[in-house]
């Protein structure tokens, strides 16, 4: 029987007020007004907390080994042990950056920095391979589309608001939907293989700064909004995460060329069928996002968001893909420079 427990707790903080249990931001630095929520495992007491600063910033915050109550998808810890909120040390940091190439790729870049003498990389996390174009594909594609999204957009539209939904959708793109793909596998990663092993809790920092603002004004919204609405637990924001860029690239009438509904779906119908939302995550992440927002909302961030320069598709390539991996992350060569990436001290 599931016996898992959580209490959530919804509060204003700034970026510079970490999140209960202590340790500072791990080096990010940053002040503002920012969005904070918490809760427990009952089981095992273990403590999360996520913590976000809008267009920016994304940390999140266990502290803990969990157990298989809040982390079903968790590697057993060394020696069979899970301390959960007992535990005590400096914990391990995390922190996660977009990096995006014309040589080697756009990916999800990883540093661990409590491993091997201060920091140890992991990754890539690539956006998956798209699927090649069929001429049966695009006959009638337009008309597919629009079904799809006269059934979604709506919802999306009432849940987070018409100013904030019509900013999304103008400035939504297809290649939006596998940056989350390779995001969703990078937090699966630091859940299943990290969190579980790391005494004294595990703190992860994901930068925005350089993804196309408007996947940084929408994720932080997202995984508040669904953390207070219980849909998505903490354990489950990879799921959120992936869930989500379908979700949008329906809303916004491309389901015909969105590769993570080909990909799920394969042949998609004239009209969504509920058992096809449903493989999509598309029911979830709507009641998800029904939970009242915070401020600033999407379009007041999209309004002052800094031009992102942003690769042309044919420069970009995309070898490989991860979608809700559980492999166990590799140790791929030198670890970046701390310094030039965060701006650490």
């Amino acid at each position: 029987m599931h016996t898992y427990v959580m209490t959530v707790t919804y509060r204003h903080a700034t970026v510079d007020d970490p999140p209960s249990g202590g340790g500072g931001w791990g080096g990010w630095g940053g002040s503002g007004a920012a969005r904070s929520i918490s809760g427990q495992c009952g089981p095992c007491d273990t403590d999360f907390a996520v913590t976000c600063r809008p267009g920016e910033v994304l940390v999140i915050d266990v502290r803990g080994r969990t157990c298989p109550e809040c982390n079903p998808r968790a590697e057993p810890a060394p020696g069979g042990s899970s301390g959960g909120g007992t535990d005590h040390g400096p914990g391990r940091t995390v922190k996660v950056w977009w990096a995006s190439s014309s040589d080697s790729g756009s990916r999800w870049r990883v540093l661990d920095l409590d491993r091997v003498h201060g920091g140890a990389a992991y990754g890539p996390h690539r956006v998956p391979e798209g699927i090649p174009d069929r001429a049966q594909d695009r006959v009638g594609s337009a008309a597919v589309s629009a079904a799809w999204s006269h059934e979604v957009a709506p919802l999306l539209s009432a849940q987070l608001g018409a100013e904030s939904w019509d900013a999304v959708s103008r400035a939504w793109q297809p290649g939006h939907c596998g940056i989350l793909s390779a995001l969703a596998s990078t937090i699966d990663d630091v859940w299943a293989n990290v969190v579980p092993s790391a005494v004294g809790g595990t703190r992860t920092v994901i930068r925005l700064v350089g993804v196309s603002p408007v996947l940084a004004a929408l994720l932080p919204e997202a995984v508040t909004r669904s953390l207070s609405s219980g849909i998505f637990p903490f354990a489950r924001i990879a799921d959120l995460v992936q869930a989500l860029g379908p979700t949008v690239c329906i809303g916004t009438g491309r389901a015909v060329v969105c590769d993570a509904v080909r990909r799920e779906l394969g042949e998609i119908s004239a009209t969504p069928t509920p058992e096809a939302l449903g493989r999509l995550g598309v029911p979830k992440v709507i009641r998800a996002l029904a939970e009242h927002g915070g401020s600033p909302t999407i379009a007041d961030v999209l309004r002052t968001a800094p031009a992102v320069t942003q690769l042309a598709p044919a420069e970009v390539k995309f070898p490989g893909g991860l979608i809700g991996s559980q492999k166990r992350m590799e140790h791929v060569g030198n670890a970046p420079t701390g310094p030039s990436t965060f701006g650490l001290s």
